[in-house]
């Protein structure tokens, strides 16, 4: 069984568990590799990227895997969605240089999203406050917004209307992405 974290995040909560050392290993050997042939410019990354064809790289659709058929199926079940079939509609490895980073954006057009983090950069990721973006704020509120911590071998999974970005790294940073969607003929009422 996995240990799956739930940590509430403004109006929403985000899950995180810790996937094998050795995957990350295989992923740092693709990078190596592949990197010199990758391009920046994937929307709003501002870093080199493999493109959307990351699951055709082993680790990565293990990864995937492991989220479809494992961690969403309990994720949905601890939040009370009922949708235990998933698929992976594309995964991306992204290498961020000192200096890199990524604007704020969402991940509409899919129903989850989970980032890896397999070499920190120092707390890169940063989450923003729906309340904030759609400028809901009273002016007596205090504007929150969630720079995370970032560990090696963490796996993050949020919403994917949940805006984030990534500030400046200030050494090289490397993750991989993922966005999946629900098989919604597997609903079920709880």
């Amino acid at each position: 069984m996995i240990d799956v974290t739930k940590e509430d995040l403004f109006p929403t909560s985000i899950f995180h568990t810790k996937i094998n050392e050795d995957i990350l290993l295989d992923i740092k050997k693709i990078v190596e590799r592949e990197k010199q042939n990758w391009k920046k410019g994937l929307h709003n990354i501002k870093a080199k990227t493999s493109g959307w064809e990351g699951l055709k790289y082993p680790p990565v659709r293990e990864i995937a895997n492991l989220c479809c058929e494992t961690i969403l199926p309990s994720i949905s079940k601890e939040s009370g969605w009922g949708c235990d079939m998933w698929s992976c509609q594309e995964a991306w490895i992204n290498v961020y240089q000192k200096g890199d980073y990524a604007n704020y954006h969402t991940h509409f057009g899919t129903d989850y999203c989970c980032v890896l983090i397999i070499q920190s950069g120092e707390s890169n990721l940063k989450f923003h406050d729906p309340k904030e973006v759609t400028s809901m704020y009273k002016f007596f509120e205090i504007k929150e917004e969630k720079i995370l911590n970032e560990e090696e071998g963490i796996l993050l999974f949020f919403p994917s209307w949940l805006g984030h970005s990534v500030t400046k790294c200030k050494k090289e940073r490397i993750t991989a992405a993922f966005n999946f969607k629900a098989n919604l003929s597997t609903l079920t009422k709880e």
